[in-house]
């Protein structure tokens, strides 16, 4: 809606083509960012358009199953907006409804803010958490270790962006996919891998 506000397009317009203009970093490709590399590279300036599907983010995430770091980031993203002093999580998404509670008998004992060190990373989420685990894992007496893990993410993802937020926030799943289970220090071969 912002993008249809600052082009001046209304919904009515029905006799020419919307054209919205987006600032560098307001839009973020779900896949495909290869082909726009490859047509910046080879496609004249005038070919250099694309027919996209726009998706609102709450609109698709309902539509979809969520993972539980998806999960977890709608949750801290509906505390922030003041969702839990007003009821809760009565208008979220069922499976988000459902992990409200786990999540805050949880964050009793492992603070939410060594999560939420890493929301700034997108990539770390989709497959990277599962609620239903934690309990075993506090469970098994290790709370400080798990915390110090905790960090240990952190500190490596943060230090691939130079701690940068910017840059932090383009470590996507391909990204965090493509670097995992290497061994730099000992491979040769993972050593020159990873690039970019």
């Amino acid at each position: 809606m912002l993008a249809l506000n600052l082009s001046g397009l209304v919904s009515s317009d029905h006799h020419r083509f919307p054209h919205l203009g987006f600032a560098a970093g307001q839009l973020r490709a779900l896949h495909g960012r290869h082909r726009v590399q490859a047509g910046a590279e080879v496609l004249p300036p005038a070919d250099r358009w694309w027919t996209v599907d726009l998706y609102l983010d709450e609109e698709y995430a309902n539509q979809k199953k969520l993972t539980d770091g998806e999960i977890y980031r709608k949750i801290r993203q509906y505390e922030g907006m003041k969702l839990s002093e007003s009821g809760g999580s009565s208008g979220c998404h069922p499976a988000i409804r459902t992990a409200w509670i786990s999540w805050t008998t949880i964050e009793t004992v492992i603070s939410s803010e060594r999560f939420d060190r890493l929301l700034p990373i997108p990539g770390l989420w989709p497959h990277g958490m599962r609620i239903s685990m934690l309990h075993r894992l506090i469970a098994t007496g290790c709370v400080e270790e798990i915390l110090t893990y905790l960090d240990h993410i952190g500190d490596f993802w943060s230090s691939l962006a130079a701690s940068d937020s910017v840059s932090m926030e383009k470590i996507d799943l391909d990204i965090v996919n493509a670097l995992q289970l290497l061994a730099p220090g000992k491979s040769g071969t993972d050593t020159k891998r990873p690039v970019g």
